[in-house]
């Protein structure tokens, strides 16, 4: 989202649809200074930035992505 200019995600969401024909799958954040420290330390983003916002959004795609492509359960769901 961009709230400094009045953009939300549910308005970007429908632009990006009506321009492409295809929902967004994920908004992540912006956080430069997380990819700027991972770019000089040459780590990655990941290794070096784990809690960062960004981080932390990219893994939670990822997440999702591969249960919903692979079929799997969550693992808040084994056991259950």
């Amino acid at each position: 989202a961009r709230p400094t200019i009045g953009w939300s995600d549910a308005g970007i969401a429908e632009t990006v649809e009506r321009l492409t024909g295809r929902k967004p799958q994920a908004f992540l954040p912006l956080d430069q200074s997380a990819v700027d420290a991972a770019l000089v330390s040459g780590r990655l983003l990941g290794e070096s930035q784990a809690d960062s916002r960004l981080a932390k959004a990219l893994n939670r795609f990822a997440g999702e992505w591969a249960t919903q492509q692979l079929n799997l359960r969550p693992l808040s769901a084994v056991g259950t």
